[in-house]
């Protein structure tokens, strides 16, 4: 990608005059600026959710090339599917009931219960037993955190 970061752009209004570094067009120019597209680590749940293991890879490492902290995705996860876990066993009441009594917002338990529909108690069950086995080698320090992480998201994409 030619653009890193942010970058400012400089369109001269006159259709003949061009600038290179250092000239100034001295009439009529604007500045727009250039800005790479947000990067939502949300995204990467709704992969998850859909088990889609090349959007969760693809989500995972824009993630990890924007500096997104392992540990604060690993925090993610983990309260992803402890929500899950909560919704799925309370499907039976309404999203409102859930959130006054979960004491959450109403906007988080309603997509929790779309995302309920990918998953069953013992997937998430086992989601939860997998990302405490990856907290427990996180915390090893032996291994890099980012494949740790790539690898559960996997192994979570495989379960059925």
């Amino acid at each position: 990608n030619p653009v890193d970061g942010n970058a400012l752009g400089f369109i001269a209004a006159g259709h003949n005059k061009t600038t290179r570094l250092g000239k100034l067009v001295k009439d009529k120019f604007m500045v727009r600026e250039f800005v790479l597209p947000e990067i939502k680590p949300f995204d990467l749940l709704d992969a998850l959710n859909s088990k889609s293991a090349g959007k969760v890879l693809h989500h995972a490492n824009r993630l990890f090339a924007a500096d997104y902290n392992a540990l604060a995705l690993y925090s993610l996860l983990c309260g992803h599917f402890t929500l899950l876990k909560q919704v799925k066993d309370r499907e039976k009441f309404s999203a409102q009931q859930i959130s006054r009594e979960l004491k959450e917002h109403e906007f988080r338990i309603k997509k929790a219960m779309v995302a309920n529909r990918y998953w069953s108690k013992e997937q998430i069950s086992g989601a939860l037993k997998q990302l405490s086995d990856l907290g427990r080698l996180i915390r090893t320090w032996q291994y890099d955190e980012q494949m740790l992480i790539q690898m559960c998201l996997i192994k979570l994409n495989l379960q059925s």
